[in-house]
């Protein structure tokens, strides 16, 4: 179900194989990518070349300043196999069992409320003469 529910006509990641070749190559594949991903649980590894990424940094504005460094963002792209075991982690560990506090990586969130709430925290204690320590 995972394989299924991959994003088509992405770039392959550093290891040459596009999620659609994993998609389309059938069942047998799919029970071994379950039996290995299981072993990766059990024995709480993941083997260092799995989880290699490259990085390509993306325009913000195409009509910007393309000599400015803030006028890029970065993107990762990690390979099918990391991307499917990653869909297989989410679905295991659903926002039921994320904690209420938790701002990343989870739906209608964003890290831009973290460090908003973060602010004012720290605007907050400093205000009244205290120390803050991060």
């Amino acid at each position: 179900m995972a394989c299924i529910k991959q994003k088509r006509g992405k770039a392959p990641g550093p290891d040459g194989i596009a999620v659609e070749a994993i998609i389309f190559v059938g069942h047998h594949l799919h029970i071994h990518l379950c039996l290995l991903f299981n072993l990766f649980v059990q024995l709480g590894y993941l083997p260092t070349m799995f989880m290699h990424s490259v990085m390509i940094p993306i325009v913000k504005n195409k009509c910007g300043d393309l000599s400015d460094l803030n006028n890029y963002r970065a993107i990762a792209i990690s390979s099918a196999l990391l991307k499917i075991l990653e869909t297989v982690l989410r679905f295991l560990y659903s926002e039921s069992d994320v904690d209420c506090y938790q701002f990343g990586f989870k739906s209608g969130h964003s890290t831009s409320v973290c460090t908003s709430s973060f602010r004012q925290i720290v605007d907050y204690y400093t205000s009244q003469g205290s120390h803050i320590f991060a």
